[in-house]
């Protein structure tokens, strides 16, 4: 337990004295006043903490994407004093499968040394693993005949040291008779995946084991950064896939070289392309980005070490050096052109890239054009705090006038707590209490305006928009402030696009604006509404007047008196229809020929009375379809059209139309639906269908079941038919369409006229059509219909059946 309670002490007491530290700093930071001291601050330790904790050498995406543009472009010609010798198909055709015997390899070395080589790297693990019947003394003989570099790539360096006693005593044995054993680690970009850089040490745990191709190119300060054991990574440039001569391992293995071809060269001797012995990798070089073998790699690298063409990253002072002047370059520019900050930091920064890319090209040296970039952004925030700082400077003068706003008398916020010690905090403070008096203002007037039921939009003299409330946004979307363009920022401007209801005189040019806005407009919504506009003018002086602009929407006003009238023309062509019926059996009574007797009359006149009592009542229900206050059961959907086939029966036979009905009494025709309701659309269509048929025509009625799932009512006739025009209209669900089907059906018997169609009434249900397609849609259903002008006319109607409506829907 005292343990505890003395780490806990410690604890607390170190923070403590790193709060006290902290304090100190930033008390020290404050009687910094000057720009230079924070500059110079900020370009000596930012370069200092960037060099020391960043690998420039590990580029980021864009310094990876102008390393390998620029590479593309410097890569120098082959040496042709580097040769390879691959271990390809064709070698392991002829030798067999890998691994070799040693003696495979102690032929090829004895071939080899005929050739007199200036060196020669074994890019592969000789004489492992080792076979039975190996002969490791014939094999270091022939190694200690060649200048030898054995290679150890990355994730065996440790075994040098950590492999079995037979295998370290095998590599005892072989470097004793080498040249020298160098690491082959190569190490892509985590971002790109591409090979740029090569390490001059290998990776721990042996990380004193030094890169081969350094041991054998003549690199000077390579060979001093070996001697002095400083670890580095130096770039190389490809100059694509096979770039350099290459020979198979089978050819020098059978004596084919001719004599001297090698002599004097370095040689790499390893596995090439379509050979699965070792990893391939990403390069970029003067062909683009390409697929070569470690071979290839390798081969190239000593290639530039050899012609001083390899790229060496600038040292660490070097980028501290051009960060920091970069750093104070900047700022100096951002205080000359204040205006142009972002595009003198963006000239900047494509300044950098520029010097980072000749210095690359030109003097082969690797400089990040990062470092430019991430030095610039950190000057731009410096810069643009110690502007903010002037403004904060500025906003403390009127920090107190504007605590002095009066506050509306229920206002409860509290006084203004000022820190003692810090007065940044006593500013924010008292800032913060006038903000909020000020808020608690606005929120008044503007709860006040968005409350009102009416559309409010106060605006200013010229017309221009201040303040609308939520009814003048849903009325006219164009208001809003996200909606409304420069071009319609006014409100005369946004109503000028609106159609008018009313002839509204245009004002003079010495009026106002708002004595043109009087009568109704429409909006492309379909809302009308009309506008009074009064003016506030009793404000001081300097605040410009304001005018409160109401807009009294009368959609619902307009909608019911058309609908009224709807109605209205629905009664009169329902009601008319048993009256027509009356007239048929009245005449047809009347007529000597006829069979109708006193008893067909007077059942005849007691259905048509019944049926105009019926209609009355179900009149009523269509004024409430909208609620969908139906009466719904299970009925036979060819029954009920038997019914009004029945009951216009008389109608057709004064009309000597002859109604024909194929419909099936079958239980498989259910559906659930409003009996009465749909015997009304049935006897509306039939009663169109007998009105437009001369005599003799045939009217066919027929009730059929659609693959089970639906039962379709189809009513042809051999009538004065429809123009497409008229029928598309008939068929619109809006109320533009009833208009437009009462405008067209005029021109009907012009129509039938030209098509030598003798005339008749004229079709005019469109209205009663309306009737028709809302109680359908009340239903699930669907309403389709086809005409021929001359021909006649179909109308089908579709309804689901009752243990099909699931899945209708």
């Amino acid at each position: 337990m005292a343990g505890v309670i003395g780490s806990f002490t410690e604890e607390l007491i170190r923070r403590t004295l790193a709060m006290q530290m902290f304090r100190q700093f930033a008390s020290m930071l404050r009687k910094l006043k000057t720009r230079v001291a924070l500059r110079v601050l900020l370009a000596v330790l930012l370069p200092l903490a960037i060099v020391w904790k960043v690998d420039h050498t590990t580029p980021t995406v864009a310094d990876g994407r102008l390393y390998d543009r620029v590479m593309a472009s410097v890569a120098a010609p082959v040496n042709s004093e580097v040769e390879i010798i691959s271990i390809d198909a064709q070698s392991i055709q002829e030798i067999g499968p890998w691994p070799w015997p040693a003696a495979i390899h102690t032929e090829f070395l004895r071939q080899l040394s005929q050739q007199a080589p200036h060196a020669v790297v074994l890019n592969f693990r000789l004489g492992f693993p080792k076979l039975e019947g190996d002969d490791d003394a014939a094999l270091a003989a022939a190694l200690r005949k060649l200048p030898v570099y054995l290679t150890i790539p990355s994730y065996l360096s440790g075994a040098v040291v950590n492999q079995s006693e037979a295998l370290r005593s095998r590599t005892r044995h072989f470097s004793a008779v080498v040249q020298g054993i160098g690491h082959s680690s190569l190490s892509a970009d985590d971002s790109s995946k591409r090979l740029r850089f090569i390490s001059l040490f290998a990776p721990a745990p042996d990380n004193s084991l030094p890169y081969v191709g350094a041991m054998v190119a003549p690199a000077p300060p390579l060979h001093r950064a070996i001697a002095n054991g400083t670890h580095l990574q130096f770039g190389i440039p490809f100059n694509g896939e096979a770039a350099h001569p290459s020979i198979s391992y089978s050819e020098v293995l059978a004596g084919k070289l001719s004599a001297d071809r090698l002599k004097g060269r370095i040689v790499v001797v390893g596995p090439t392309n379509g050979v699965p012995l070792g990893r391939q990798w990403y390069v970029s070089g003067s062909s683009g980005a390409t697929l070569v073998t470690s071979t290839e790699v390798h081969a190239s690298a000593i290639d530039a070490l050899q012609q001083g063409t390899y790229v060496s990253a600038a040292p660490p002072v070097v980028l501290g050096l051009a960060m920091a002047l970069s750093i104070l370059a900047v700022l100096f520019s951002f205080d000359k052109l204040p205006k142009a900050a972002p595009l003198v930091g963006l000239a900047f920064i494509a300044s950098g890239v520029a010097v980072s890319a000749l210095m690359l090209r030109l003097l082969h040296i690797w400089l990040p054009s990062s470092f430019f970039v991430f030095g610039i952004f950190a000057a731009y925030l410096l810069w643009t705090w110690q502007h903010l700082y002037q403004v904060l400077g500025f906003l403390k003068e009127h920090i107190v006038a504007l605590s002095q706003v009066p506050s509306v008398k229920s206002d409860r916020v509290g006084p203004v707590r000022v820190g003692a010690n810090d007065p940044v905090e006593r500013y924010i403070g008292a800032l913060d209490h006038a903000i909020l008096r000020l808020m608690r203002l606005e929120a008044y007037m503007r709860f006040s305006l968005l409350k009102l039921p009416i559309a409010v939009v106060l605006c200013r003299s010229d017309g221009s928009i201040d303040v609308l409330n939520a009814a003048a946004a849903a009325l006219l979307p164009e208001l809003s402030p996200g909606t409304r363009s420069t071009a319609k920022e006014s409100l005369p401007a946004i109503i000028a696009q609106l159609e008018s209801k009313s002839s509204i005189r245009r004002p003079e040019l010495h009026e106002h604006w708002s004595q043109a806005l009087g009568g109704e407009y429409s909006t492309p919504l379909g809302k009308i509404f009309s506008i009074e506009a009064t003016c506030i003018d009793d404000v001081p002086a300097p605040a410009p007047a304001t005018w409160i602009v109401v807009l009294r929407e009368l959609t619902q006003e307009r909608q019911a008196e058309r609908e009224r009238a709807n109605w209205l023309n629905f009664l009169w062509h329902d009601l008319r229809s048993p009256q027509i019926n009356l007239l048929s059996l009245v005449e047809l009574y009347e007529m000597k020929s006829s069979r109708v007797g006193v008893a067909e009359l007077v059942t005849g006149v007691r259905r048509e009375a019944e049926r105009t009592i019926a209609l009355a009542q179900s009149f009523i229900s269509v004024t409430t379809s909208e609620a969908r206050d139906y009466e719904f059961a299970v009925v036979s959907l060819s029954s009920l059209l038997a019914k009004s086939v029945e009951e216009l029966a008389a109608y057709a036979l004064a009309r000597h139309v002859q109604l024909s009905s194929r419909s099936m009494h079958t239980h498989h025709d259910l559906v659930r639906a409003d009996g009465g309701m749909l015997l009304r659309v049935f006897a509306n269509l039939l009663e169109n269908a007998i009105r437009h048929s001369a005599p003799g025509d045939i009217i066919w009625a027929n009730c059929n079941v659609e693959k089970g799932l639906e039962a379709v009512v189809s009513i042809q006739d051999e009538g004065t038919g429809m123009a497409p025009a008229v029928l598309d209209a008939l068929l619109d669900r809006g109320a533009q369409g009833l208009t437009e089907a009462a405008k067209l059906s005029a021109s009907q018997q012009d129509i039938e006229a030209a098509h030598n169609v003798a005339p008749r009434d004229a079709r005019t249900h469109g209205f009663g059509f309306a009737m028709v397609r809302q109680v359908v849609a009340a239903h699930g259903g669907w309403i389709s219909g086809q005409s021929t002008v001359g021909e006649g006319t179909t109308f089908a109607i579709g309804f689901p059946l009752v243990h099909a409506e699931k899945q209708f829907h």
